[in-house]
């Protein structure tokens, strides 16, 4: 197993650390396919070459559709991927304990 210690002492947004998976050879059809078994409905993201003030990476853009109806930027829907994600973590953490 690979163990990658994350340790964001000025912080860093969501798009930003996936980004930086992505850069680092995790694929973004891999993270689409672990978002799609986590439940939230169709939420998928996308990469693209960035570069901003001299430094190039990777610029992920999450989406999430409901309902057919585009929902970008969404807080609603976010606040319950999130509440939704945080059940998840919670069930996977009892597990690993046991």
């Amino acid at each position: 197993m690979k163990l990658l210690r994350f340790d964001s002492v000025g912080g860093a947004s969501g798009d930003m650390i996936l980004g930086a998976l992505v850069g680092l050879g995790v694929s973004a059809e891999s993270l689409n396919r672990m978002l799609a078994g986590l439940g939230l409905g169709d939420v998928h993201i996308h990469a693209e070459p960035a570069s901003s003030h001299g430094l190039n990476g990777l610029r992920v853009h999450v989406h999430a559709h409901d309902h057919g109806h585009h929902h970008h930027d969404d807080h609603g829907m976010h606040r319950d991927m999130i509440m939704r994600t945080r059940k998840i973590t919670a069930r996977a953490c009892a597990g690993a304990s046991s």
